[in-house]
């Protein structure tokens, strides 16, 4: 990459206040700029970069390869005043033409945000003086794109002539002004292919070839901060659940839950077993925590729980001492008479009871019959005695 000195001339006039670019022109020009100039210090460690303002007209920072001056003397740009691109322009001439290493190609990078006020002739015979001085203009053209582009258009062409070494970007609202500056001619390496973005795919933004002193240094900060948060976060953890335990010694198992998981202990919470009246009183907090409780404590009764099976499971209740069978109706004790009498019904049925009893395993339907006519007799005795 060959030498530049370059002069960035910045757009100060009023027209910066305006915010169809977020936030305001100005500060979408500033972010530009930097990019601009860090890129231009990039491409050749003796390149150098100037600034001036364009409506006073004044060189803020003579040509330099200090970045922190240019980003210094970017910040205390206060918007005033009209642009005059002529003065403007010879002024970045004549800074350039005083530069130390004449070994360094001339450039001129010139961000225009408001109307040029200025005739299309002096443009022209502008552009053929540069020209003549081997001066190459890049000029940003945003903000007024519509009042400007005719006249930049023709003060460029005049410059270019066959060459086309400089290049006119003009952009409206809407697109970040730096992002397409990185993407523009502007910005671009001796074949013409756009530069990246400076750190791009490199972690923290630095490439470790350039300086990897710096980016082990920076490594070695986010893994000593990364372990001080963690340590931090233990801490308090640990803190919160000794004072709890302090406060409220005895109940041990709630603590442990609520430090296993990670959740705030409140001892006022009821117990799983007891039973809460109105949860909807509760807070959010206490609901997690109660339900958490819950769900630990009936994991623990189903692990204590024997599985029942079907070998294990009994399909009918044991007969008792003498041969007779125990009956219960699903639903719970009837004291309805039409119960009473759909059962007599249905003891009286004797096909229906030798159905039901020949499906059961280890049971004889007759003297299960007999059985049941005897409980059914000595049952109507006794309403007889009553």
């Amino acid at each position: 990459m060959g030498l530049e000195a370059t002069i960035v001339c910045v757009d100060n006039s009023e027209w910066m206040r305006n915010g169809d670019f977020i936030p305001s022109r100005m500060h979408a020009q500033q972010d530009a700029i930097n990019v601009v100039c860090r890129m231009k210090m990039k491409m050749n460690v003796e390149n150098a970069v100037g600034l001036m303002t364009l409506a006073d007209t004044q060189v803020h920072v003579t040509l330099t390869n200090d970045f922190s001056k240019i980003f210094k003397a970017l910040q205390q740009l206060e918007p005033k005043g009209k642009v005059n691109f002529i003065t403007g322009l010879r002024i970045a001439h004549l800074a350039l033409k005083h530069r130390q290493n004449k070994n360094q190609k001339m450039r001129i990078v010139a961000f225009i945000g408001s109307p040029v006020e200025v005739e299309e002739r002096e443009m022209v015979k502008l552009a053929k003086r540069l020209k003549k001085e081997k001066v190459t203009v890049d000029i940003v053209n945003f903000g007024e794109a519509e009042a400007n582009t005719d006249k930049l258009t023709t003060f460029i062409d005049t410059l270019n002539g066959r060459d086309k070494t400089n290049h006119l970007v003009t952009t409206n609202p809407g697109p970040i002004l730096s992002d397409v500056l990185l993407s523009s001619p502007i910005l671009a390496d001796e074949d013409g292919a756009p530069l990246a973005p400076m750190g791009q795919g490199y972690e923290f933004g630095i490439d470790p070839t350039e300086d990897p002193e710096l980016a082990m240094a920076l490594r070695v900060s986010m893994e000593e901060q990364r372990q001080r948060q963690e340590e931090e976060a233990r801490r308090v953890q640990h803190e919160s659940l000794t004072q709890v335990q302090q406060e409220h010694g005895g109940d041990e198992g709630g603590l442990a839950q609520a430090g296993m998981a990670d959740l705030p202990y409140n001892p006022d919470l009821p117990a799983v077993t007891e039973v809460t009246a109105d949860i909807s009183a509760m807070t959010e907090e206490e609901q997690l925590a109660l339900a958490l409780q819950m769900s630990m404590q009936a994991g623990s009764g189903m692990m204590d729980q024997p599985m029942e099976t079907e070998s294990t499971a009994p399909l009918v209740e044991p007969l008792s001492t003498d041969g007779a069978t125990q009956t219960q109706e699903e639903g719970g004790v009837g004291g309805e008479e039409e119960e009473d009498a759909n059962m007599e019904e249905l003891m009286q049925n004797r096909e229906f009871l030798e159905s039901v009893l020949s499906t059961l395993p280890g049971v004889n339907p007759e003297e299960a019959l007999q059985n049941l006519q005897q409980m059914a007799q000595a049952q109507q005795d006794q309403q007889g005695e009553g």
